[in-house]
């Protein structure tokens, strides 16, 4: 499970054609302005960034939401985190959103940290 993890975030830093950042990879600045272009094709990358990642949390167990949940319900959850942590707009937003998922949706047990203190758990807030 954990080489899995390990291509899915991989995977999701890779240098996108929509990225702006210097080492061609998305960041947290990048998905937020993606997320508020509204009714284009930004809007269609942020919902397919994190709908995309989202799958991969569920399926490897880094997330565990308990109740029915919806992809637009998720966006909003993350564009909430990226208004409130505008300190973290230059991270790689692969990562920014899988902490943010594994903060909001916490498995029983899990004390995992993704993208920051390993030695920490994840706080329920995510912040």
């Amino acid at each position: 499970m954990n080489n899995l993890l390990a291509g899915a975030l991989c995977l999701a830093l890779l240098p996108t054609p929509v990225s702006a950042s210097s080492d061609g990879g998305v960041t947290v600045s990048d998905l937020k302005t993606r997320c508020a272009d509204v009714g284009n094709v930004g809007e269609a990358f942020c919902l397919g960034f994190i709908s995309g990642l989202t799958d991969i949390a569920i399926q490897s167990g880094i997330a565990c939401p308990k109740d029915q949940h919806t992809y637009g319900d998720t966006e909003e959850m993350i564009v909430g985190k990226i208004n409130a942590r505008p300190d973290l707009s230059g991270q790689p937003a692969g990562i920014f959103v899988m902490a943010m998922m594994q903060a909001a949706y916490p498995c029983a047990g899990d004390n995992r940290h993704i993208g920051g203190d390993q030695d920490q758990p994840v706080q329920k807030d995510g912040i």
